[in-house]
């Protein structure tokens, strides 16, 4: 008997270092060790009367054995051999139980404030924090309720959304920031270089919230009025309508046949000038049908396009096309979305198969084959408050600031 109380001990001993070091394997493990110790106060059956802690154990599986008796051959368990003289027990000293202490975790850098970035080079936005991502189900356009895609910080607010308008479609993203040199260009490679990249990549590289395709401008053979980042890469306008951003964010969208006049307003305060289109919006009314060198055929199609709906406050727009789900879109009955969302001016981009928005490094919308296609520019929307790269080197060092 006093072996099966000095088990007994044993067991209860087990049972508490497994309380403190291991409870998930405790927990794993918690029958079976009912079991053994009611086998050990009160014999072979384990029968306690009162006692309810035990389960009968599957006669099949001794996967889960554990312990220092030997499985019986009828697949239960054998009882604990016991010698006609047990040696005398001796006074077992207290159970010291060590926890070993972990590494004190290493803190996250703190986001850094508000800051302007350059305006005057094709440099990244800081990193978007991984939390500040959520997502809501609310009211769209159309009145049907889906579910918003957010990014939101001290600097920068993103939501993003599909829903289907006119039988088409469309991606939408509503962006508003603190400071214009939030909003950027990216190009493939050096400024005016033939190179060509996916805007997914360009978003990558440039740490972009939310990005769109922007007006392939390396494919502007002829005459074009085209800036990036405050630089001028052609400047002798042609027929196209332009989008001019200035410093201040706010869009510029010029139609006229001779366009020198309105450019030369603008001297000194243009921060990106596009040419493509055509103008879709312009000082909150839509423009009228008309031949146009990008939709001449008036046919619908995969679009891509830009608006302002407010200081600093912006909405873009992609919508899927050449597929059976989604024919597309003309450019005039995109023009009249675009006001209907609230847009004071907007503008189309390149689209058939550049039409692409980019969203946590994922292309949102779908195209008629896979993968994006390579393509010069893109527009690309970041966040100012945030890590820069050396923070996240550092924090994966443990030096975290």
């Amino acid at each position: 008997m006093k072996k099966q109380t000095l088990a007994a001990l044993i067991a209860i001993v087990i049972l508490l270092a497994l309380t403190v070091c291991a409870p998930d394997l405790l927990e794993e493990r918690a029958d079976y060790y009912n079991q053994l110790v009611a086998e050990k106060l009160f014999g072979e059956g384990g029968d306690s009367g009162d006692y309810d802690g035990y389960d009968e154990p599957d006669e099949n599986d001794d996967s889960d054995y554990i312990g220092d008796t030997e499985p019986a051959e009828d697949g239960g368990f054998a009882a604990p051999e016991i010698t006609e003289n047990p040696p005398e027990p001796t006074d077992l000293p207290a159970p010291v139980l060590t926890l070993v202490p972990t590494a004190e975790p290493t803190a996250s850098p703190e986001p850094k404030p508000i800051i302007e970035l350059p305006m005057d080079d094709f440099s990244a936005g800081l990193i978007p924090i991984t939390d500040n991502y959520y997502q809501e189900l609310r009211s769209a356009f159309s009145g049907d309720a889906v579910m918003y895609s957010v990014y939101k910080d001290d600097s920068i607010y993103v939501e993003v959304h599909t829903e289907d308008i006119s039988g088409a479609t469309f991606h939408i993203a509503r962006v508003k920031i603190a400071h214009p040199s939030q909003l950027r260009t990216a190009v493939a490679s050096k400024i005016g270089s033939s190179s060509k990249m996916g805007t997914t990549d360009m978003a990558t590289k440039m740490n972009a919230v939310v990005a769109i395709n922007g007006d392939y401008y390396t494919y502007r053979k002829a005459a074009a009025f085209i800036v990036r980042q405050g630089e001028v890469l052609q400047q002798k306008p042609g027929t196209l309508d332009q989008l001019v951003i200035d410093y201040d964010g706010n869009f510029h969208i010029i139609t006229a046949e001779d366009k020198t006049q309105a450019l030369s307003e603008l001297s000194g305060n243009i921060y990106q000038a596009f040419s493509f289109g055509p103008a879709l919006v312009v000082d909150g009314a839509v423009t009228e049908k008309r031949p146009y060198s990008f939709d001449a055929s008036g046919v619908s199609n995969q679009r891509t396009a830009i608006g302002q709906i407010g200081e600093l406050e912006y909405l873009l727009v992609v919508v899927d096309g050449r597929m059976d789900t989604s024919a597309g879109i003309t450019c005039w009955d995109l023009a009249k979305v675009m006001a209907d969302m609230g847009c004071i001016n907007a503008y189309n981009l390149d689209g058939g198969g550049s039409a692409t928005m980019t969203w946590r490094g994922e292309r949102v919308n779908t195209r008629e084959h896979s993968g994006d296609r390579s393509i010069s520019d893109s527009i690309c929307f970041v966040t100012s408050t945030g890590w820069t790269q050396e923070d996240i080197k550092n924090m994966l060092l443990g030096l975290g600031k």
